[in-house]
C-alpha cells in the first residue's frame, strides 16, 4: 500500500517502471541475482537516481519479481527474485 506521502506515477513513470522490471527479468540467468542501480541505467539509458527511485514501485507493482535494497558501495545493489508460480 503507498503512503499518502507518495504520489502516482504518472504515465510515463509508468512505462519507465515497466521497462525496468522487463530488463530485470529478462535479464535473470537463475531465480535471483543481484542488480547495481547504475548497471541497470546505464543498459536502459537512464539516470541511475531515478532507476534507484522506481524501484520501490516495480517491487510493489510487479507480479512476476520482487526486489530489496542488498547494498551499497559505489551505487545500490538490489536483490532480484523470481516470484514462485505458487503465489
Amino acid at each position: 500500500m503507498m503512503s499518502t506521502t507518495e504520489t502516482t506515477p504518472n504515465e510515463e513513470t509508468k512505462k519507465t517502471i515497466g521497462t525496468i522490471e522487463s530488463h530485470l527479468y529478462q535479464t535473470l540467468t537463475s531465480d535471483h541475482g543481484y542488480f547495481n542501480s547504475k548497471d541497470i541505467a546505464d543498459s536502459l539509458d537512464l539516470n541511475t537516481k531515478r532507476v534507484a527511485s522506481l524501484l520501490k514501485y516495480v517491487d510493489r507493482r510487479s507480479e512476476r519479481l520482487s526486489i530489496e535494497k542488498w547494498a551499497y558501495t559505489t551505487s545500490t545493489t538490489w536483490l532480484v527474485k523470481k516470484q514462485s508460480d505458487t503465489n
